[in-house]
């Protein structure tokens, strides 16, 4: 049984009209994806800075009493030279962990191993007291769930 002409014309129409369809959705999901994958470029240059600067407080002493000036750590008169050093080098670390946490949690580009091993070394740095300020006193800067998955890590 054959269709008559204008059935196949309808059918021809139909199918490009879904052929168009299926594009755009595809069109669209690639520009979502490219704008999450733009977003995190921009996030992790600002995160980037964000550690570039905080190592020179910990390159340069001077750079430290004048940044600390106002707004200390809760501990910060406690420490020692060594530890106000040590304080900006895991500021900087949480950072870098943050980093990481956001492209296995929600860029999706580690698996959980990989993730596993960061925490490993997260657990290995929270015997030190001082990381332990340094994840208590900035838990507002970084997202609530990177938080959550360090604070239940260093238990």
């Amino acid at each position: 049984m054959s269709l008559p002409l204008s059935d196949v014309g309808d059918f021809v129409a139909l199918v490009a009209n879904i052929g168009l369809v299926v594009s755009l959705f595809f069109l669209v999901y690639q520009i979502l994806l490219q704008r999450k994958e733009l977003k995190y470029s921009v996030y992790e240059k600002l995160m980037s800075d964000f550690s570039n600067i905080s190592l020179l407080l910990v390159e340069h002493p001077e750079l430290r009493k004048i940044y600390n000036g106002g707004n200390k750590p809760k501990n910060w008169d406690k420490y020692d030279d060594d530890e106000k050093t040590m304080y900006c080098y895991f500021d900087s670390l949480l950072g870098l962990f943050e980093r990481v946490w956001v492209s296995y949690k929600e860029m999706r580009w580690l698996n959980r191993e990989d993730w596993g091993q960061w925490k490993n070394w997260i657990r290995d740095l929270a015997r030190n007291e001082i990381f332990v300020d340094v994840v208590n006193d900035n838990k507002e800067l970084y997202d609530p769930s990177f938080i959550n998955e360090v604070q239940e890590t260093i238990k």
